[in-house]
């Protein structure tokens, strides 16, 4: 199982990770620390550790308190799987405030969704949108006070849709869902007339791809194209399909006979005020 201390220092890494970025990118103004306490810590020791009244630092400080504050188990699943809730919790003056949103929104932004392996553990994380602020005066400085929830479902041995790569023509295309699938059709066997069984007759493999319409990359430009003046009609696509590619693990799920295919069908959907979103659909040419 899961230490407290592993997810103490993962979230610690990541958290100080942003900051370095946003500081090497020249996107805040301010150096910053980070004094990190659990739960217990901050309520017994804040006031003895941090003199907010006479600081002289040339970082600028930030409080940080990790909280592993529940653990959901459910009867249904395996025990190996559970959701574990941890909170994060800072404290900051707030004349740096506007250096505070920069470095909260990154966070959250690039840690929205992430997965992490801790040793035979696979762990999705998911940062909860935006934060909880307050504010306080601490020892005659008026301090800016954020927290947000950080869900964790824990799981032994599983593949997410982020683990799934697809490449057209060489180039990734992101996908927002994505279904591999193989239909055989069946066909009755008449040779008698009482009982009657099915035999396989064809077998055609599909990709169905759905994703957010980005006119930078190349494959989903062509797509788009295509839908008005049908210039894939008989051409292939070279369509690799990976998962956790890259690794030691990676598992190629397309072969020569399901590299090579051909647009089925191509939909733009888009609605007011929504980002727009291009399916796809493409099969084999030849039977598999």
């Amino acid at each position: 199982m899961i230490t407290s201390l592993q997810i103490y220092e993962y979230l610690k890494e990541k958290f100080e990770e942003n900051i370095t970025t946003l500081k090497t990118n020249l996107e805040i103004n301010h150096s910053f620390q980070v004094k990190w306490f659990d739960k217990l810590a901050i309520e017994k020791e804040l006031d003895h550790i941090q003199d907010y009244y006479n600081e002289v630092d040339e970082d600028k400080t930030i409080i940080g308190i990790i909280d592993e504050s529940e653990l959901i188990q459910d009867p249904a699943v395996p025990q190996s799987m559970y959701q574990l809730n941890t909170s994060m919790s800072f404290m900051i003056e707030e004349a740096y405030i506007d250096d505070f949103y920069s470095i909260l929104k990154n966070f959250i932004v690039n840690n929205k969704v992430s997965k992490y392996v801790f040793g035979n553990e696979t762990v999705m994380i998911n940062v909860e949108s935006g934060w909880n602020d307050d504010r306080q005066i601490i020892k005659g400085k008026k301090m800016y006070l954020a927290d947000f929830l950080i869900n964790m479902i824990i799981l032994s041995s599983v593949v997410f849709s982020n683990d799934i790569t697809v490449e057209i023509d060489g180039i990734e295309v992101v996908n927002a869902a994505i279904s591999l699938a193989n239909e055989i059709e069946m066909v009755p066997n008449l040779r008698k007339q009482i009982v009657m069984g099915m035999i396989p007759n064809t077998s055609v493999f599909q990709i169905s791809l759905v994703s957010f319409l980005d006119l930078t990359n190349p494959p989903l430009n062509m797509l788009l194209r295509h839908i008005t003046n049908a210039q894939l009609f008989n051409q292939p696509l070279n369509v690799i399909v990976y998962i956790f590619k890259g690794t030691e693990d990676e598992i190629l799920l397309t072969s020569s006979y399901t590299n090579q295919l051909f647009v089925k069908s191509v939909e733009l959907e888009a609605q007011r005020g929504t980002v727009a979103i291009l399916k796809t659909t493409l099969v084999t040419a030849a039977l598999i």
